[in-house]
């Protein structure tokens, strides 16, 4: 039914009188005889009769209705004078002129009309479309009919009506699934079936409505789309419906629970429950039941699981859980995500930090479990996002208490000092491999760990520096002998890293002189190169200061190169010596450690070749004095035995002993105590060396181990070696107790007046200060450990000496005397 529309304008005179507003521009062409006034003419000069052309309709079952709201045309069109193809100028000018002019008033609807086409035609199909009946008219009829609606200003009503109709239909249903008596299962499939039928019957009349949806909700400011309105419809129904809503979340929950559970659920259904709640905003409520159940779940599993297993299958047990959770509720909107999250985090992680780290942390340490630390680091570092939680604190700690007790069992047993270093060693290597891999370079940790290994490596002051010279001075010693250059580069590495912790370098910088005296002098450094490299690291780390002794002892080394070979150049030197090779090196008593000064009764031939040299070497330094350390000379003997001719390399003590055996074949303990002068510490530790060695060239009577006063020794006539060349350790060159302790003193002594000159520069800069202020600068500056009984010691030995002195006013401050 389409009642013909009132019209102040139009075509007059085309057929049937009116054009349809979706045909007005395809009929320009056709036009009658009455609008033209002459014969028509085509442009391209031929002169047909048209045929008058009826207009087109809109749509099937559309007459009368298809003509509303055309647009009035008019066109006007100059006399052609002539045919356009006989003269083109002249077409030019009579060319025609198309003007389209709007409706002077708008096109108005019957009063009717809107109740006429929502009830019969409209809501007809709506109802049909709602009940899964067809639809008895075309949708593009329909679609023409909206599309009269809004241009006819009719939008508000017809969204109230279609607003109202789908709330009734909806209404109903959740009414008779309120009303019902279904299982819980059913239940859940019957509102899943509701949801997934009104969200295509949305869909679909939608499409009917899209004129108005596009021209007059989405463009105005009307605040929702159709589809939009009909989802806060659903919303609107389903949250008053109680029941339905109630019934619905706790099934939810429960096949939440039994999938929890390891029961079979209908996850297809599951997800589009889950999804039905994110697409309407239905969140919250849901989310809250969800929350609770899983927290009461995993409030009790997480200590059962905790108190069964070991920390590394509950970790994983928790990294599983909370992938499996999330993975369930996927299909739910962001927030609810997180939220969940963070009640897992909280019952599976934070509530038993404690308990983690007490039951299995120190063991994952010990075996290095790199992915298992990695896990529990990840997991912590979660759980440290929640208010008032410090679990990266905890983690921090118990990993610096680990570092701690590790280095305190290393350090603190005299009875395994030897293996001290590679202890240690080993244990900077898995503290840098635990930092960097376990727990991701994480600064705190690494820090913290650091300053524990330091503290606990200085609780014994000078032991842990005095052992790490040792140990270089044996890798120095065999170099790549024993080590590849690999080894040798990761070692230093290690040892340089070690190095950083000792607060005592200056009792390591002079056993570590000490040692290197002995390496140089003796001829026992496996690598110049390689002494040079750790020189270099040393300078890096401590600065030129710290190596200038060092990098001397080097220089004093070559120069005596040079001494030498002048010494052998000249021939009345050289000459005077025969078949005697003699080598020395000149030492500079600055660079060198301090060496005992000994009286030493040697053989002629020593002693010529001992004031030859001296003789050459004052002629071109007269201003220097020449002071003789037999301790550190060594001789290459050459020695005939009956059986076989050997070269013997030996101490310089150890070869005064032998020479005496040239003259006879037996002598007491007390004749070669006086015969050679040496200290009985030095004479006994030599025989040891020669009568019970490896290389027994003489033979002591009694026999033993110890050498005693009444002891005799006698030239071995049945020594015989394979080798040629023999080599016979000197257990000289060893570190004795004695050396150690006067090494120790010496840094001492230079400690007191690295204090003195402290107290005295800051003293002089503040010109006045208080006890303590002084007290913590003097913390500040000195790099060795320094008992702070020791620092009021030496602030009282300065007053005594009118350095400083006490203010009268105030006896806790003091005042520099210039």
């Amino acid at each position: 039914m389409s009642p013909p529309l009132k019209r102040s304008g139009g075509l007059s005179g085309s057929p049937k009188g009116s054009l349809s507003s979706s045909s007005a521009l395809s009929s320009l062409g056709a036009k009658s005889d009455k609008h033209l006034g002459t014969k028509k003419q085509r442009i391209d000069g031929s002169s047909p009769q048209r045929k008058s052309q009826k207009p087109m309709n809109r749509g099937a079952g559309s007459s009368s209705s298809s003509t509303s709201f055309q647009r009035q045309i008019s066109r006007r069109m100059e006399s052609p004078g002539s045919s356009m193809g006989d003269n083109p100028a002249q077409a030019r000018k009579s060319s025609k002129k198309l003007l389209i002019r709007p409706f002077s008033k708008p096109p108005q609807i019957p009063d009717d009309y809107f109740d006429k086409t929502w009830d019969n035609e409209l809501l007809v199909a709506v109802r049909a479309i709602q009940d899964k009946q067809p639809v008895r008219f075309s949708y593009e009829e329909l679609y023409r009919k909206v599309e009269d609606l809004c241009r006819g200003k009719k939008t508000t009503q017809l969204v109230a009506k279609l607003e109202a109709e789908c709330e009734r239909h909806i209404a109903k249903q959740l009414k008779n699934l309120e009303d019902s008596t279904l299982s819980q299962e059913d239940f859940l499939a019957s509102i899943d079936r509701i949801w997934e039928d009104y969200f295509t019957e949305l869909l679909t009349i939608r499409s009917i409505f899209l004129f108005l949806d596009r021209k007059y909700v989405v463009e105005s400011t009307y605040e929702k789309n159709l589809f939009d309105m009909g989802v806060q419809i659903f919303v609107k129904r389903f949250t008053a419906s109680t029941k339905v809503k109630d019934t619905t979340i706790k099934g939810i929950v429960s096949l939440i629970e039994k999938d929890r559970m390891g029961e079979i659920i209908d996850k297809s259904l599951f997800k589009r429950l889950l999804t039905m709640f994110a697409s309407t905003k239905m969140n919250t409520s849901l989310e809250q039941s969800i929350l609770i159940a899983t927290t009461d779940y995993f409030r009790v599993k997480s200590l059962e699981n905790l108190q069964e297993n070991d920390v590394v299958t509950y970790l994983r047990y928790v990294e599983r859980q909370m992938s499996l959770e999330l993975e369930r509720i996927s299909s739910l909107h962001s927030s609810t995500r997180r939220a969940l999250s963070v009640v897992l985090e909280k019952n599976l992680v934070v509530n038993h930090l404690s308990s983690i780290l007490a039951k299995g942390f120190d063991q994952l340490c010990d075996e290095t479990r790199i992915e298992d630390l990695k896990l529990l680091h990840r997991l912590f570092r979660v759980a440290d996002l929640h208010d008032g939680c410090e679990a990266c604190s905890l983690l921090r700690d118990s990993f610096g208490e680990y570092v701690r007790e590790k280095v305190d069992q290393i350090v603190s047993n005299p009875e395994r000092d030897d293996a001290m270093v590679p202890n240690l060693l080993d244990f900077v290597e898995k503290r840098k491999v635990l930092c960097e891999e376990a727990f991701g370079n994480d600064e705190a940790i690494a820090d913290f760990s650091k300053q524990a290994m330091e503290r606990q490596i200085n609780k014994r002051q000078n032991k842990p520096a005095e052992y790490v010279a040792k140990h270089i001075d044996q890798i120095l010693k065999a170099g790549n002998k024993k080590f590849s250059e690999d080894e040798l580069t990761s070692t230093l590495d290690k040892l340089i890293v070690l190095f950083r912790c000792i607060q005592g370098k200056d009792i390591f910088e002079a056993f570590y002189e000490r040692d290197l005296a002995k390496r140089l002098l003796f001829d026992r450094s496996a690598s110049l190169d390689l002494e040079n490299n750790m020189i270099s690291r040393l300078k890096v780390e401590c600065g030129a200061s710290f190596t200038r002794k060092l990098e001397g002892m080097f220089k004093d080394v070559d120069l005596s190169a040079d001494i030498m070979h002048s010494f052998r150049e000249n021939r009345r030197s050289a000459g005077a010596l025969g078949d005697i090779e003699l080598k020395v090196n000149v030492l500079t008593t600055s660079f060198w450690p301090s060496m005992a000064k000994e009286e030493l009764k040697l053989p002629r031939e020593l002693n010529y070749c001992q004031e030859t040299f001296t003789t050459f070497y004052l002629e071109s330094h007269k201003s220097r004095v020449l002071r003789w350390q037999y301790g550190s000379g060594s001789c290459v003997l050459s020695a005939r035995f009956p059986r076989r001719q050997h070269l013997l390399s030996v101490s310089l003590y150890q070869s005064l002993i032998l020479l005496l055996f040239n003259k006879v074949e037996t002598l007491t303990y007390m004749e070669i105590l006086a015969a050679t002068g040496l200290s009985e510490s030095e004479l006994k530790r030599a025989l040891l060396s020669l009568a019970c060695g490896r290389h027994r060239v003489i033979l002591k009577q009694p026999k033993g181990k110890v050498v005693d006063e009444d002891d005799s020794f006698v030239y071995n006539n049945g020594f015989e070696k394979p080798l040629v060349h023999l080599k016979i350790n000197s257990i000289q060159s060893q570190s004795t107790p004695e050396e150690k302790t006067e090494t120790t003193e010496t840094v001492f002594k230079e400690r007191v007046h690295h204090i003195d000159l402290a107290i005295v520069r800051i003293m002089k800069m503040r010109q006045m200060m208080t006890h303590s202020r002084l007290i913590t600068e003097l913390l500040e500056q000195l790099k060795f450990p320094h008992p702070i009984p020791l620092l009021k010691q030496r602030i009282e030995y300065l007053i005594e000496n009118l350095y400083i002195e006490r203010d009268p006013t105030n006896q806790q401050k003091y005042r520099y005397l210039a």
